[in-house]
């Protein structure tokens, strides 16, 4: 379990009640490949009389732009001064994106049309998984001409494969020549040398997954997909495997690959 303790924070409502709280961050974007659940306690000082709080959490795509639903893990309460939490953890998996921040919700008891204020920290108890980020940018990948998916290219890796039990992509598109198909693929091998997709074992087989990109943009990962080639080989490495959405002559853009990986406990 890791310990984080935020400094104290100035806390305050829309002079609204808990159906349009104000969200106040208390931590800075966290990796949610590295977080399985948390536990929250809070110290609430200074408030004003009719103050209400509860903690949650808020996720974003990129660590810039954050959801404008947050989500509350507890009820609301007036109550000041510590409030531990020794039992209840919180899975971390609500409308999943690849970075959390933790932080209270702050709303206005009834009968009051004011700003409410109060200040408070906040103490997490992070349960952690092991895992990792690995990343490519703006690499140069093309097809071989076909709308048929022949070809791989090798972005990311090799990991050792017992390290992943879940793993999911992120995927940016630019500079493409106009029918490309892009999609996230992976292989696994046993030697780093032999490459095969973990089903069929033909050298230079690769299986797919995550989201297909015809144009310019990103695809951001959300929740993690299970991990489970059918031949368990030594390593894994991901990458792209590009075709054509039509045409016969060789399509080409610029990728960056994005995986997070992890294990389950």
């Amino acid at each position: 379990m890791t310990l984080l303790n935020t400094k104290l924070h100035s806390l305050y409502s829309k002079k609204s009640g808990t159906g349009t709280p104000q969200f106040v961050p208390m931590t800075g974007p966290m990796n949610t490949t590295l977080i399985k659940e948390v536990r929250a306690s809070r110290c609430i000082e200074a408030a004003t009389p009719k103050f209400l709080h509860a903690w949650g959490y808020q996720m974003s795509d990129d660590g810039n732009d954050w959801t404008t639903t947050a989500t509350a893990v507890d009820a609301y309460v007036a109550t000041t001064g510590n409030i531990y939490n020794t039992g209840t953890v919180t899975s971390v998996t609500t409308d999943q994106r690849l970075f959390v921040r933790f932080g209270l919700f702050c709303a206005n008891d009834t009968g009051s049309t004011d700003v409410e204020q109060a200040l408070g920290s906040l103490r997490l108890e992070v349960r952690p998984v092991g895992g990792a980020t690995l990343a490519a940018a703006d690499q140069k990948v093309f097809s071989d001409g076909s709308t048929t998916r022949n070809c791989f290219h090798p972005l990311a890796g090799p990991v050792p494969l017992e390290a992943i039990a879940e793993h999911r992509p992120s995927l940016r598109l630019f500079g493409t020549t106009g029918l490309l198909d892009l999609i996230p693929a992976y292989q696994v091998s046993d030697d780093g040398y032999a490459w095969n997709d973990g089903a069929s074992g033909a050298t230079g087989t690769f299986a797919t997954f995550g989201t297909a990109r015809t144009a310019a943009g990103t695809d951001y990962g959300t929740t993690f997909t299970t991990f489970s080639p059918t031949q368990k080989k030594r390593l894994v490495r991901w990458g792209v495997a590009p075709k054509n959405t039509s045409g016969t002559i060789v399509e080409a853009g610029l990728a960056s690959l994005r995986v997070d990986f992890r294990r389950t406990s």
